[in-house]
């Protein structure tokens, strides 16, 4: 495994005697999650819709229903820049991992397993005095020297600023690739060009004709809610449909655990920020068959979970589903582009989202020995997951 860490000379300084031109007054502060979500949530979901990623699992809704149910662990802090007064910068974390084996001296960004975005959040117009601020903070004021982001876009802004601020201020990194996800974008003139482009002329016959035989069954319509009512009940609604399928099976769905229920009905039927959760429904019968959530941040719809009644499995609702997305994607306009929060591998996205990115590991430590011996424990752990799963199966 070849492991190369950048590394420039830094004299590191308290953050009370960062000064810029332009930035008059920088202050970074680390204060516990819990306390940051009940003094600061209106500057949050302002920081929010400015941020250089967007990323809508650190909506400050969905952190307090970790916090509250439990889901994420101790030690739940943020690291916090502001400027002039008004934050800037939000670096949440928790201590890092790798299925339960602490790694000492280290935080991780991601709060709990369905955050499926590990970048802070950072104002677009002030990021690189932003992450400036932060990684001078590291080991001091009650910040890690060490950080760990899980699933970070390696093709965007954040990702490559960073890496490069790291390495200007001389400490160690390592950007680690994962996996491909999928998004959908308007690449195509028009709805029915983008089915002809990602179809096949038997793909697209054998899905309309699903759509009919559906038709024939009963009334079919899709409907993508926004009003906080009707949300509420289609995430319900698709906590049982969840846990009628495989996963309830597998005991992984949310109703398996009552603090995973709990925290998706606090997260996912919130009443915060209208049109930060929505939800796709293709009803038979005004009874919904597939459901889809939506988390919007910026011009940006994330779609983290879905799931169908596998009583109509013959007729392939998940995609039915997914088309009929699409077809409104194009029509509403109401987003940029859609991310499909998942790996490619278990992406039903796949063949219908017209474009992928690389998302990773981002690990930076003041020391470069600490990067490296943390990389090197990621990196080995994910190159023994096939031995593991192998030695799993023969044992069950």
């Amino acid at each position: 495994m070849s492991l190369d860490t950048n590394t420039v000379a830094f004299d590191h300084q308290t953050v009370s005697s960062i000064e810029n031109p332009i930035m008059h007054r920088v202050e970074v502060d680390c204060e516990p999650l819990a306390a940051l979500v009940d003094h600061a949530g209106k500057d949050w979901r302002d920081l929010l819709h400015r941020s250089l990623v967007e990323n809508p699992f650190l909506h400050p809704a969905l952190v307090k229903a970790g916090i509250d149910n439990r889901l994420n662990g101790r030690g739940n802090n943020a690291v916090v820049v502001s400027v002039n007064g008004r934050i800037e910068g939000l670096f949440p974390s928790r201590p890092a991992h790798i299925r339960g084996i602490s790694i000492p001296a280290a935080v991780a960004t991601e709060l709990n397993l369905y955050h499926f975005n590990g970048a802070p959040l950072v104002s677009r117009d002030k990021a690189s005095e932003v992450l400036r601020a932060w990684l001078s903070a590291f080991g001091t004021k009650g910040a890690s020297a060490a950080w760990v982001m899980r699933n970070i876009n390696l093709e965007g802004e954040f990702a490559a600023l960073v890496v490069s601020l790291a390495g200007e201020a001389g400490y160690g990194f390592h950007v680690i690739p994962r996996h491909r996800r999928r998004r959908l974008t308007r690449e195509f003139d028009g709805f029915d060009e983008h089915i002809k482009a990602v179809f096949s002329k038997n793909r697209i016959q054998g899905l309309r004709r699903n759509i009919r035989r559906l038709s024939e069954v009963g009334d079919v319509r899709f409907e993508r809610a926004v009003e906080k009512d009707l949300v509420a009940q289609r995430v319900e609604e698709f906590l049982h449909l969840e846990a009628s399928g495989w996963k309830g099976e597998a005991e992984t769905a949310f109703l398996n655990n009552p603090s995973t229920a709990a925290y998706a009905r606090a997260a996912y039927a919130t009443d915060g920020d209208k049109g930060f959760v929505s939800t796709n429904a293709l009803l038979l019968d005004e009874v919904p068959i597939a459901l889809s959530i939506n988390l919007q941040a910026g011009d940006v719809r994330f779609t983290p979970k879905s799931a169908f009644n596998e009583e109509y499995r013959k007729f392939s609702p998940g995609v039915v589903l997914r088309y009929r997305v699409i077809e409104a994607f194009y029509q509403e306009q109401t987003c940029e582009l859609m991310d499909s929060a998942t790996t490619v591998s278990a992406n039903i996205h796949t063949e219908i989202w017209n474009k992928e990115v690389s998302h990773g590991d981002i690990i930076i430590a003041r020391s470069p020995l600490q990067a490296n011996a943390i990389a090197m424990a990621f990196s080995g752990f994910e190159n023994a997951k096939p031995f593991l799963k192998r030695l799993r199966d023969k044992i069950t």
